[in-house]
């Protein structure tokens, strides 16, 4: 899959499975799992911004942290620049 698949899939989740996905995608397994099919820390934050965008476009609340997750999707989606 390409950057633009990804945020394709990410928009298809439905809202009660989004924490769940998130928490998968932000973990050290899946990240290290990118890293080895070749994508770049670049495109593996494009694909956790596009997780914290989606959250913000639900309405739903976005997690300041979760459990085994190593992504901080509420720094992504309220940047502070």
């Amino acid at each position: 899959q390409n950057i633009q698949e990804w945020v394709l899939y990410i928009t298809q989740i439905p809202e009660d499975e989004l924490i769940n996905q998130a928490r998968w995608a932000g973990s050290m397994k899946f990240i290290d799992m990118l890293k080895e099919e070749g994508y770049s820390m670049t495109e593996i934050t494009q694909i956790h911004t596009a997780f914290a965008l989606r959250f913000k476009k639900t309405g739903r609340r976005i997690p300041l942290e979760l459990d085994d997750c190593a992504v901080n999707y509420f720094d992504l989606a309220n940047p502070l620049f």
